[in-house]
């Protein structure tokens, strides 16, 4: 994110973007652009500075900005952040390769379909074919008995029941939180 500011017309206007092009076209017009030090006033929001959030007057050729954004405004932003990096989070541990009998298996969502749907058609007989195998997420494949499916679908779900608990609690800490301080305070060990 880079925060520029154009004079126009004896008017200051403030655009911030991510954007190449528009990046590129502000350097055209050569308006300012902030500092890193500039920047570290609007750490975590910069996407909100905009004219209706921030004053900007030139004092001896150098740039002020008062940046006047409600507290709660930031906080929520702040709180939706961390509820999207706490899902991402959440969605790469239930996808992640699962280890059983040293080797890993995936268990994506795809990968847990297909393990439920051969425990729903190999228990309604009592077994599994004979040389039934299940390939690992290196591509060879492995000898498996019902049992062996049994385990490897009883460990997925104690690894989802587990940290589903903990994002759970963190979901609620995150929105419980009442101080940016407080949201800064927590670390998440999923």
């Amino acid at each position: 994110m880079k925060i520029f500011v154009l004079e126009l017309d004896g008017e200051y206007v403030i655009l911030n973007t991510t954007c190449e092009e528009e990046i590129k076209r502000m350097q055209e017009l050569n308006a300012y652009e902030l500092n890193k030090n500039e920047m570290l006033q609007f750490s975590g929001v910069e996407h909100l500075v905009s004219n209706a959030s921030c004053k900007v007057s030139k004092i001896d050729g150098k740039f002020s900005f008062d940046f006047h954004i409600d507290k709660n405004e930031i906080l929520n932003e702040k709180k939706q952040t961390l509820l999207i990096l706490l899902e991402r989070k959440k969605q790469e541990i239930e996808n992640a390769d699962i280890l059983y009998k040293d080797k890993y298996y995936q268990a994506d969502n795809k990968a847990k379909e297909l393990l439920t749907q051969s425990l729903v058609i190999f228990s309604s007989v009592g077994t599994v074919p004979e040389n039934f195998v299940w390939k690992s997420s290196d591509n060879s494949l492995n000898a498996f008995s019902l049992d062996d499916l049994k385990a490897l679908s009883l460990l997925i779900a104690q690894r989802t029941q587990e940290f589903t608990s903990k994002y759970w609690a963190y979901k609620e800490q995150i929105k419980n939180a009442n101080t940016v301080d407080e949201l800064q305070e927590m670390e998440f060990i999923l």
